[in-house]
C-alpha cells in the first residue's frame, strides 16, 4: 500500500455512502410483497447479503493462495464480479418492479373491496 492517508480517506468515504441505497432496497422488496410476508422477504433479503459479505473472505483467501495470485488480485477480482453481478441484478429488478407494484397494488384494492362487502352484510 503506497499511500495509507488516501486509502484510508476513499475507505471512510466508501463506508459511507455504500449504505445510501439500503432504504431504497428496503422500500423496494416492502412495495412489491403482501403485508403478511414483507418480514420474511426482508429477512431472504438480509440473509444473502450477510451469506455473500461472509463468504467473500474465504473467497479471497482461497484466490490469493492460489500459484501466480495476490491477495490484491483476489480482494479486486471479488469486488469488480460483485459490483457486476450486483448492477445485472438491480437492472433487472428495475426492469420487474413496476409491474410488481401494479400487482401488488391490484391485490390490496381487492382485499379492501372484499373487507368492505364483508363489513356491510
Amino acid at each position: 500500500l503506497e499511500n495509507r492517508t488516501l486509502f484510508f480517506f476513499l475507505l471512510c468515504a466508501t463506508a459511507l455512502f455504500i449504505p445510501f441505497a439500503s432504504p431504497n432496497m428496503i422500500s423496494s422488496v416492502y412495495d412489491i410483497t403482501l403485508p403478511e410476508v414483507r418480514s420474511t422477504a426482508l429477512s431472504v433479503q438480509y440473509f444473502i447479503e450477510n451469506a455473500g459479505a461472509a463468504a467473500a473472505p474465504l473467497l479471497a483467501g482461497y484466490i490469493a493462495d492460489q500459484p501466480g495470485s495476490s491477495l490484491q488480485t483476489a480482494i479486486l477480482a471479488i469486488c469488480v464480479t460483485a459490483w457486476i453481478f450486483g448492477s445485472v441484478f438491480l437492472a433487472f429488478a428495475a426492469y420487474l418492479i413496476p409491474k410488481d407494484i401494479h400487482t401488488l397494488r391490484e391485490q390490496m384494492v381487492e382485499r379492501a373491496e372484499t373487507e368492505k362487502a364483508r363489513q356491510t352484510v
